[in-house]
């Protein structure tokens, strides 16, 4: 009779220190537009009352300091979930318990990738290392309300391939498919083994679109969140603009905000989501550099 497998755990993420960057500002480029939820009442403050994140840049630049683009191989940097579980078809299940309900594959120690910089061979893991990590994140929250839950039946695991969103785009990459009867679809985990990433588990997919690369290397547009049209009767007020931070290892893209009027009384207006893209210029080409924004974190590039 197969036995539950548990696994249990909370990833940490390092706190760091500060270091200076360079910095150069750009302005929005096209008009804010409006997405996010429905619209709502929200109390509007003159001013913004947002402090500057130029402390924020230099933190990220430093908490990234160790990042090794100089290395043969770029780590991967995944966003979001790594495991992902497309949602019960009952009830939820157990958090951290399998019933495994076939046999869990070693499979191969190294597999061939094809990744942005060319074709590499990465160190691999064995679907009970996989399973581990689907038991450890990959589940949807199960409902404890109406009755008590299960155990996660694992009735199949197969080596293939799956998408995973990384800064670079999207990835496919080797995977761990794991099937139940009591979730929707495969569970994909990564057949890789942790040393192919950096920080896994550590990059919370955020932000309005990510970023844009020109073809130059060196333009580099971000979409942020941008100014409100104001409340009626206020001055007109300049618009936010971006700044820049640089390090041989990280780009950081931090909003600047002009010297509002003072005396003005708040006016309520619609909760919604403005944002711009801001158009920086680095002063080297971005290469295997991450980019990130002081308030977003880690964001993904295409080329445009």
């Amino acid at each position: 009779m197969p036995s539950p497998i548990v696994r249990t755990g909370i990833s940490s993420l390092t706190v760091a220190l500060l270091l200076a960057g360079c910095t150069s500002t750009g302005q929005p480029t096209s008009p804010a537009d409006r997405a996010g939820a429905p619209p709502t009442s929200a109390l509007v403050t003159p001013g913004g009352a947002v402090p500057s994140p130029s402390g924020t840049a230099a933190t990220l630049l430093d908490h990234w300091a160790g990042f090794p683009i100089a290395g043969p191989r770029r780590p991967l940097v995944l966003l979001g979930e790594e495991v992902r579980a497309d949602g019960y078809t009952g009830r939820g299940v157990a958090p951290g318990v399998a019933r495994v309900e076939t046999k869990l594959p070693g499979g191969p120690q190294r597999l061939r990738v094809e990744l942005p910089g060319g074709t590499a061979e990465l160190p691999a893991i064995g679907a009970r290392e996989a399973l581990g990590a689907l038991m450890h994140g990959g589940l949807p929250p199960a409902d404890y309300l109406d009755e008590p839950v299960s155990p996660l039946r694992i009735t199949g695991v197969a080596l293939g391939t799956a998408s995973f969103r990384s800064d670079r785009g999207e990835l496919i990459l080797p995977a761990w498919l794991f099937t139940s009867p009591q979730v929707r679809g495969p569970m994909p985990v990564p057949a890789l083994a942790a040393e192919a990433f950096w920080r896994p588990g550590q990059h919370v997919l955020n932000g309005f679109g990510g970023a844009m690369l020109d073809p130059d290397g060196v333009t580099l547009q971000v979409r942020m969140r941008a100014k409100g049209p104001g409340c009626s009767g206020w001055p007109s007020t300049p618009p936010w603009t971006a700044e820049v931070a640089e390090s041989s290892t990280a780009v950081v893209v931090s909003l600047r905000f002009p010297p509002q009027p003072t005396g003005l009384k708040p006016c309520a207006q619609p909760a919604i989501r403005h944002s711009a893209w801001y158009k920086v210029r680095l002063n080297a080409p971005l290469g295997d550099r991450v980019v990130l924004t002081a308030e977003d974190g880690v964001q993904a590039v295409r080329r445009s």
